[in-house]
């Protein structure tokens, strides 16, 4: 199994303990039997590392603005001859994915025509009729009826002109529409429709994505966001080429932490000219350096995955149960809730970034039947 796969298979297996421990404890008579291990300093070198998923610069779901069947899936050339643009083609806004069948909206376009022709004959006759009663009016040889019903006339006439304007313009429009091309130069996610197709207004059509540049997402603990600003350039390993070195340059950081694990999602912008990574690859990401002064930065510490628990009647976040012993070397104790921030995976433990001091016992066999404050009987 490679490093990638153990440190999500021991996510994975962080969230399904803790998932089982959500719940209020069952109520013990006595003390309740427990074995602990002491905190420990975790070795994980002088930096973190992350694991993330690419998603593509931007995407979109190409959809039809005009309805009708798909007359044509316009051709890309390979090597085998002329086929449809399909899933991992690279097309650009020049190319023409789908064509609709245009005759419908000819007719329209000629019907549209007409009218405007029409429309703007009558437009100029009953503006020349207008003229000619306003020069009677204005010498009192026609009336004020008269002049009022000309007016009348050639303003509607005028609206209709300006009407059937409109509809041969949205009939050419609608023509335009009949051939669909991707909004920017982007590689085919996936083709939804086959020649012959019936489709309307909104029926999706391709799926395209800009992976001429990728955001690798990776989630971060508040304790460490402090060391990504934006413009950081961050080291990456491709779990698909290992031992390929990559950089990305740090370009967001979430204002707010995710509810459900309570790390901040930081976005890395990855050159991506060749083509070679690929939406939903996974990447390791390191963050190199120690986290600030050696002397004053806090130490990293890890428990055993087995101990982490969910805080007692929540289904968020994570604790640990500690022991403080009534004595030195006494089995007895109090089992103390302490909710704790996690970080990566290291092996079968986990990176304890906050709520715990070095050197505690944490409670491995039996936390899930305590509550804070149960006495607690130490095994050995």
């Amino acid at each position: 199994m490679t490093s990638m796969n153990r440190v999500l298979g021991v996510v994975a297996a962080l969230m399904t303990v803790a998932a089982c421990t959500t719940g209020p404890a069952p109520t013990v008579a006595g003390p309740v039997p427990v074995t602990v291990t002491t905190v420990a300093s975790a070795d994980v070198g002088e930096g973190h590392t992350y694991s993330g998923v690419f998603r593509a610069n931007r995407s979109v779901v190409v959809r039809a603005q005009a309805g009708g069947e798909v007359t044509a899936l316009h051709a890309s050339q390979t090597g085998g001859g002329a086929r449809a643009f399909q899933s991992g083609d690279a097309v650009t806004t020049a190319d023409h994915l789908v064509q609709i069948d245009r005759d419908v909206y000819l007719e329209r376009i000629g019907e549209a025509e007409a009218q405007k022709s029409a429309a703007h004959a009558a437009a100029q006759r009953a503006i020349a009729d207008f003229d000619r009663i306003s020069e009677l009016f204005r010498h009192d040889s026609a009336s004020q009826a008269a002049f009022d019903a000309a007016q009348a006339a050639k303003d509607a006439a005028v609206a209709q002109a300006g009407l059937a304007r409109h509809t041969l313009g949205e009939a050419r429009l609608q023509l335009a529409h009949t051939r669909v091309a991707p909004p920017f130069d982007a590689v085919v996610v996936h083709r939804f429709v086959e020649l012959g197709d019936v489709v309307s207004a909104g029926t999706p059509l391709f799926e395209v994505a800009d992976t001429a540049r990728m955001k690798l997402v990776i989630a971060v603990p508040s304790t460490n966001l402090g060391r990504l600003p934006l413009g950081m350039m961050v080291p990456f390993e491709l779990e698909s080429l290992p031992g390929e070195p990559y950089v990305g340059e740090v370009s967001r950081v979430a204002v707010a932490a995710d509810a459900r694990t309570r790390l901040f999602d930081v976005e890395l912008s990855v050159a991506n000219p060749e083509g070679l990574i690929h939406v939903g690859m996974v990447a390791v990401a390191s963050m190199p350096g120690a986290r600030g002064d050696a002397a004053s930065a806090p130490e990293d510490l890890r428990v055993p995955l087995r101990a982490i628990v969910r805080p007692t009647g929540q289904s968020e976040g994570f604790a640990v149960f500690t022991v403080e012993r009534t004595g030195a070397d006494s089995p007895s104790g109090v089992a103390r809730l302490q909710e704790v921030e996690v970080g990566a995976a290291v092996g079968d433990h986990v990176l304890v970034e906050g709520g715990l001091d070095a050197d505690a016992e944490v409670v491995l066999r039996g936390a899930t039947r305590l509550r804070d404050g149960d006495p607690v009987t130490v095994l050995p």
